[in-house]
């Protein structure tokens, strides 16, 4: 019997030396984990960062609210094949020597980011008192009028019979005559 007890006594004894081995080798594997983690999210981070935008922004003042609407529409118009999430930025207000002059307008600069990469599209200035936008042409340093695309009116800008019944008849025999 004393034999018994001592083989079971050593097969426990045994078994617990195993399990403790096999968990001090899985918390050493555990503990080297979030220290790869940690220098995969340095790493990321550090690519993310060098590719960031090198001008200085600054806020965009309250009046020029609706001439940075206009830019970001026209600028989906004149750079249709750009991809990733837009961005904007507000460089100021300055004089740019265009072809018909000089001519006072905000700055803005155009980046698509994308991939952890911020790529940047255009130097944008709008002029203060037309709804003329120039582009930047980074070889000459001048700045270029942009030719935006017209769009053809779509279905939904025009009077149906159905929009009619709360339309008042003046509205719909102006659109009529269009």
């Amino acid at each position: 019997m004393k034999l018994k007890a001592l083989i079971v006594a050593a097969a426990v004894s045994l078994s617990a030396a195993m399990a403790l081995c096999s968990c001090s080798d899985t918390s050493s594997k555990k503990a080297a984990a979030p220290q790869k983690v940690a220098e995969t999210v340095a790493e990321t981070t550090t690519q993310g960062t060098e590719s960031l935008p090198d001008t200085e922004f600054t806020e965009l003042p309250s009046e020029a609210e609706a001439d940075f609407d206009y830019v970001t529409e026209a600028s989906s118009e004149l750079f249709p094949d750009t991809s990733g999430k837009k961005m904007y930025g507000y460089t100021g207000l300055e004089k740019i020597k265009t072809a018909d002059g000089k001519k006072k307008c905000y700055i803005f600069e155009f980046y698509t980011y994308k991939s952890k990469l911020y790529n940047k599209v255009a130097t944008i200035a709008k002029d203060l008192k037309s709804a003329d936008i120039y582009i930047l042409n980074d070889l000459t340093g001048n700045y270029e009028l942009a030719e935006i695309p017209e769009q053809e009116p779509s279905w939904h800008d025009q009077a149906t019979a159905a929009l009619a019944a709360n339309t008042p008849a003046a509205d719909m025999t102006e659109s009529a005559a269009d």
